[in-house]
């Protein structure tokens, strides 16, 4: 179950009071995100979840995001890898994720899990994809700093590919080992 809150993680970062530069020294540097761990769609099931990962230059105490969902519906997220004191809140476009106790998530260069999105597929003809856009992320002095790209997409090529392919797949290994 999630809980959805009007907090602006905008003003969280306002009013963190210690923002400053001179702790931002990981500015030149870039964290990055990335989908994984994409649950297979089962015959006649329409729903699945992706992991969305990060590798952090510095640690993270916040983050902010847009998504946008092409074919598909979001059913739920949750939060992975971090500790009870976290909060995710989302809304349909946008999921804000924070802690309110000084718990971070450590620098890392292997990538982590930060959430999961749990979807269902809307339209069965086509591609479906995921768009993250607009990333703030947050280190403890409130200052944020930069991800590589301003926006990561994921396609998800359609069901009935997928059949396809995996039967396509599973056919020339049974040929092959005959």
């Amino acid at each position: 179950m999630h809980r959805r809150a009007a907090l602006s993680f905008t003003v969280l970062l306002l009013t963190t009071g210690g923002a400053s530069l001179a702790h931002a020294d990981h500015l030149d540097e870039f964290s990055d995100l990335q989908f994984g761990n994409l649950t297979a769609v089962e015959p006649g099931d329409d729903t699945f979840s992706v992991d969305v990962q990060i590798t952090l230059s510095t640690e993270l105490i916040g983050f902010q995001m847009d998504y946008a969902l092409d074919g598909l519906a979001l059913q739920s997220m949750e939060l992975l890898n971090s500790t009870p004191s976290w909060y995710l809140s989302y809304s349909d476009d946008q999921l804000i994720g924070l802690d309110f106790t000084g718990s971070s998530i450590p620098a890392t260069v292997e990538p982590i899990g930060l959430f999961r999105m749990n979807l269902a597929i809307t339209e069965f003809s086509g591609p479906q994809s995921i768009t993250l856009s607009n990333i703030v992320l947050a280190d403890s002095y409130g200052n944020s700093f930069p991800v590589q790209q301003d926006s990561y997409t994921f396609t998800i090529p359609a069901p009935a590919t997928l059949a396809l392919l995996a039967g396509g797949l599973g056919g020339f290994r049974r040929r092959r080992a005959g």
